[in-house]
């Protein structure tokens, strides 16, 4: 990376070619997100969630969204992921 950063140094700013690490999510909380507008929506989904065939266990996903919610002692990415997987389920 520092060859490729130095090869364009004169063609960039250098506030944003040397800016810190960001990630992917572009500052949008995965928790913010499944707690507030789209709550619903999840709700809806975890009511009565896809096992995907018995790969996954329907209780299991109902209890972690649960423990989500009240306890918070669930990583919001694990939920989150769990969230796509419902959605993606019912297309």
């Amino acid at each position: 990376k520092w060859i490729l950063k130095k090869a364009v140094e004169d063609l960039m700013p250098k506030e944003l070619l040397y800016a810190p690490k960001r990630g992917f999510g572009n500052g949008i909380q995965e928790k913010d997100v499944l707690l507030g507008p789209w709550q619903d929506k999840a709700e809806e989904l975890f009511d009565e969630p896809s096992d995907f065939d018995g790969f996954l266990k329907s209780s299991e996903i109902k209890q972690t969204w649960l423990d989500f919610k009240t306890r918070g002692n669930v990583p919001a990415a694990e939920v989150a992921k769990l969230f796509s997987m419902q959605a993606w389920s019912k297309l």
